[in-house]
């Protein structure tokens, strides 16, 4: 996945906008109405920042934008994940910023990676569309009701920030979802692939809590950087727990062609095969077994990614 890294303008004055609307978080959660079903899961859904649809008008370029440096042990974690870097010959070009969007966005990348399955249908209508700009139409006739409880709930979520507009669900009997894909660049990477990047740090910062709470924890996310041999390269995500690194690669799309080149990136790093993994969206698990079994790194999709995630961090905290 690819992104160009350019600092904003302004960053403090975007800051002073998004804090405004943080006041409404409590009212944001509350505005859910969709057809009644028996998924009684949407109750404990998580909870999303609310942001006015012209504060998230910015450019894809801005969501790289300079912050202050994470707290002082997060800040100490990543300086000893640089050096590890350091150590492989590898340089860092351009790392990701925080942006005070990021906590909204991650919500919808949990939202999608817990969900896929089911709101799969909604973001590929959203990227046919996208280009053209024109209204889509999703039938739900013969979905199962989790389906069409989770498709309405993120369409409505999206339309709420402005990353969608002109949301409407015909209940029955036709049960059609009709909608129209946003320009908004912040949209545009999170949909087309940007949720998975966050969905994995989301689920590792989560684990690594579960494993100890004041474990260090650093985590280096769409990373530029020139290898050793000069060649350039990114890397999805990078994290340190407690000085043992963990490597992960997300697609969204089309994978077998960049398999040896994930291969490489074991090497190049020296980690074992339990702590270097490709998720990849929509990839059943016969066939991610067939793929570890042959090129050495750990492929999963989505199902048993979880499983995976585990087991690297276990194996990661056991090399410590």
């Amino acid at each position: 996945m690819t992104r160009t890294t350019i600092a904003a303008s302004d960053p403090a004055a975007t800051l002073r906008e998004i804090a405004r609307t943080l006041r409404h978080l409590a009212d944001l959660v509350e505005r859910l109405d969709i057809d009644a079903n028996p998924v009684a899961e949407i109750a404990t859904r998580p909870t999303l920042i609310e942001l006015e649809p012209e504060e998230l008008d910015i450019g894809v370029d801005e969501a790289f934008a300079w912050e202050d440096e994470p707290a002082t042990a997060e800040a100490a974690e990543l300086d000893r994940l640089r050096a590890w870097l350091a150590e492989r010959g590898i340089t860092i070009v351009a790392e990701h910023r925080p942006h005070p969007a990021d906590e909204a966005l991650d919500w919808f990348a949990d939202f999608i990676g817990s969900r896929y399955a089911h709101v799969e249908p909604l973001l590929d209508a959203f990227k046919r569309t996208q280009s053209s700009g024109r209204r889509f139409t999703l039938n739900l006739r013969d979905a199962p009701p989790e389906t069409i409880a989770f498709t309405n709930q993120l369409a409505q979520k999206l339309e709420e920030v402005g990353f969608l507009f002109d949301y409407r669900y015909f209940r029955s009997p036709t049960r059609v979802l009709k909608a129209r894909p946003s320009d908004n660049p912040l949209a545009i990477n999170l949909l087309n692939g940007g949720w998975l990047e966050r969905y994995v740090e989301t689920s590792l910062r989560r684990l690594v809590a579960e494993r100890a709470e004041h474990l260090p924890l650093a985590i280096l996310r769409g990373t530029q950087v020139r290898l050793a041999s000069g060649q350039d390269a990114e890397f999805d995500i990078l994290a340190s727990v407690d000085g043992a690194v963990v490597h992960v690669e997300a697609k969204t799309g089309d994978f077998a062609k960049y398999l040896a080149r994930y291969t490489g990136f074991r090497r190049i790093l020296g980690l074992p095969a339990d702590r270097s993994i490709l998720v990849v969206a929509g990839l059943s698990e016969s066939t991610a077994a067939r793929l570890r079994a042959v090129h050495g790194i750990t492929v999963t999709g989505l199902d048993e990614f979880p499983r995976h995630l585990a087991r690297a961090v276990d194996a990661a905290l056991a090399a410590r």
